[in-house]
């Protein structure tokens, strides 16, 4: 009975040490993702009432700054492909500043669909103009939304990595 006990002390030893170490592989994935995260909060910083009120008075926008909404109204909508696209869609979007602000803080980053990111990251983010740089040139607050949409597609990349062990963890 003394040489079972011992065998399965042993066993569970082995399954304890296990368990730890795919815990610390889990938190060095999860910690990777963090300043990501705290990258597409400061782009969110840098966007005021302001400048947002100033881009979403534009007739038309500077070349580019579509690209940039497109991407916003894409990540934003669900899952669901948007109907529309147009500049009219994005002022319309940005109607009530306050609103659209939260909608942005409160982005549900760890449950962006799929879908959103692949069209954003092939249709706006391989454009030479869809840089931070670029837009700072053109509007602040397109800056803001360019590198919001681009940390938040880097941590979904992260995310869909790094979730089924966050998973096990919690």
């Amino acid at each position: 009975a003394e040489r079972a006990a011992a065998i399965e002390e042993e066993k569970c030893s082995a399954i304890a040490e296990e368990v730890m170490a795919f815990q610390a592989e889990c938190d060095k994935d999860l910690e990777a993702a963090e300043p990501i995260i705290q990258e597409a909060e400061a782009a969110l910083n840098t966007l005021d009432k302001k400048s947002l009120t100033e881009l979403k008075n534009l007739s038309s926008p500077p070349a580019g700054i579509d690209d940039v909404t497109a991407a916003v109204i894409w990540l934003t909508n669900k899952g669901q492909k948007p109907k529309d696209l147009s500049w009219a869609a994005a002022k319309k979007m940005m109607a009530n500043i306050d609103q659209f602000l939260a909608m942005l803080i409160n982005f549900d980053k760890d449950n962006t669909p799929d879908n959103a990111c692949t069209w954003v990251e092939q249709n706006c983010i391989t454009k030479p103009h869809f840089t931070v740089e670029v837009m700072k040139g053109k509007s602040s607050a397109a800056a803001g939304m360019t590198a919001w949409v681009i940390n938040i597609c880097k941590y979904f990349r992260i995310w869909i990595y790094i979730k089924p062990s966050s998973v096990c963890k919690n």
